[in-house]
């Protein structure tokens, strides 16, 4: 059973991006295999093998941002916020906020500040301003953040 109240910071790259990439690579595969012409042949081919290398790079990095609940997304934000020379005094503006996690985790580390995080949500993308709400409403926030 899924827990309610756990929040849902997703993952950095889009699902949708990799069957793009997927999709991509078929076609060119398919292409150069019923294509006579060498030149172009090798063309295809060499798209293929982008658009291929691609697909696997995506799936890691996928992958990687996704193990450990999201472990490496965490470890990423913390790095950030230990590296910001600030005195946690005031408002802070998360530009590219996704879903929220670094607006978030700056109002939890720095009890005196107001977060605002801004974002262009939509495709590709699964984030929404709702689920950052939603977020800093389960980790306790939802007072110093906005979206």
């Amino acid at each position: 059973m899924k827990n309610v109240d756990k929040p849902n910071y997703g993952n950095w790259i889009p699902g949708r991006m990799i069957m793009v990439f997927l999709i991509m690579f078929c076609i060119f595969c398919v292409l150069s295999v019923l294509i006579d012409t060498s030149i172009i042949r090798g063309i295809l081919i060499a798209v293929s093998a982008i658009f291929g290398a691609l697909l696997v790079y995506m799936t890691y990095a996928y992958w990687l941002f996704g193990k450990n609940d999201g472990g490496l997304q965490k470890q990423l934000c913390n790095t950030l916020l230990d590296r910001l020379d600030w005195d946690g005094r005031g408002k802070a503006l998360d530009i590219g906020t996704g879903s929220g996690r670094a607006a978030i985790y700056l109002a939890e580390k720095y009890p005196a500040a107001y977060c605002v995080g801004i974002d262009c949500w939509g495709n590709p993308w699964t984030y929404s301003r709702d689920i950052c709400y939603r977020n800093a409403k389960i980790e306790g926030v939802a007072e110093r953040v906005s979206f």
